[in-house]
């Protein structure tokens, strides 16, 4: 590793509800089939701050630990047995709930079938907002098992257009899950494309490939029938407008779980994503979305979140967090700099 450094500097969550602290911790080795990349930005996700706050997941994390799931940097150490990258690279890669796969740090450990070259007009402040929001918009929509509505992906053979001509919406277009839900439903085929938003985001949701922006305001109106919904919001409140609108044997996907009394009839089913690539349901999603992200940002079939850089490094997360849990975030993705910690 070219690191004199034996330590880095991490955003560390002591115990389930407590408060971060800035530490200095070892910088971890590649094991085999990993890379550890120098974090250039990290991205915050609303998930976060309830891991803090609310203890949730905590049945799956080990404390004291870091947190965080999406960071983009650069490869400075190869593990065993990697052959799709190289010391130097530019990347994006996913986390998990392990200390040395968390984002909040300056180095993290990154599994190799989940990380993908970033190419160079693409920023990795941009880069950063990637992996969840766009794992769980493809696992959401192509897992075949109970994590998702089971269709075709645009990876796989004759998957992309394949759903020419069939009619999608995606409630929350705005949101980091939505935007991602819409371009691969372009990526997918489906049109037209429906989404709701605060009609303030409606040039922007239409240039990734929404055709139709509905003010989210507003009551649901519309004539169509949809055999996929896909409600990146997921209050109980648009699960059932939602639903008025799903057509027989259809599949509401959905990012939250349903209230005990959603009953839907004439074969229409609800799914429930988890949207992490590390999720043994997700593997050949993540592996097929990883192995083709390089091509689909260069060709700009997928574009990264808008993102909002927070000031102080690691210490920015902090406030970012409280913003989710205020939810005055919109249309944007929150970053921050690892390296800019004092």
């Amino acid at each position: 590793m070219p690191t004199s450094q034996n330590t880095h500097k991490a955003l560390v969550l002591p115990f389930s509800k407590g408060e971060f602290t800035i530490s200095s911790v070892p910088i971890p080795s590649p094991a085999p089939g990993t890379v550890v990349v120098r974090n250039a930005a990290v991205a915050l996700n609303p998930v976060e701050w309830k891991i803090q706050k609310l203890g949730y997941l905590a049945e799956l994390i080990t404390f004291p630990t870091p947190i965080g799931l999406d960071f983009a940097g650069v490869v400075v150490s190869i593990g065993q047995g990697v052959t799709n990258l190289q010391e130097g690279d530019r990347v994006v890669s996913q986390g998990n709930f392990t200390a040395e796969r968390a984002a909040f740090q300056e180095y993290t450990v990154a599994s190799a079938e989940y990380t993908a070259k970033v190419p160079a007009p693409i920023s990795l402040d941009a880069a950063a907002s990637l992996p969840i929001g766009l794992t769980t918009a493809a696992t959401g929509l192509y897992n075949a098992a109970n994590l998702g509505a089971g269709l075709r992906a645009p990876w796989e053979t004759d998957g992309r257009g394949y759903y020419k001509d069939t009619p999608i919406l995606v409630i929350g277009g705005a949101s980091s899950v939505g935007s991602y839900a819409i371009q691969l439903a372009k990526l997918s085929g489906f049109s037209p494309i429906y989404t709701t938003a605060s009609l303030k985001h409606a040039s922007y949701l239409t240039s990734l490939g929404a055709t139709h922006i509905l003010d989210r305001t507003q009551p649901l109106n519309l004539k169509e029938k949809f055999s996929v919904i896909y409600d990146a919001i997921s209050e109980h409140d648009t699960q059932r407008a939602a639903a008025a609108f799903l057509a027989p044997e259809g599949t509401l996907v959905l990012v939250r779980d349903a209230p005990a009394d959603f009953n839907l009839t004439e074969g229409r089913t609800t799914k429930r994503v988890f949207g992490s690539a590390f999720h043994p349901a997700n593997t050949a999603v993540g592996k097929g979305l990883y192995a083709n992200l390089e091509k689909y940002l260069d060709d700009g079939s997928i574009t990264p979140n808008r993102v909002e850089v927070l000031p102080g490094g690691l210490e920015g997360i902090v406030g970012g967090l409280r913003r989710h849990e205020e939810g005055t975030v919109s249309g944007v993705k929150l970053v921050v700099r690892p390296g800019e910690t004092t």
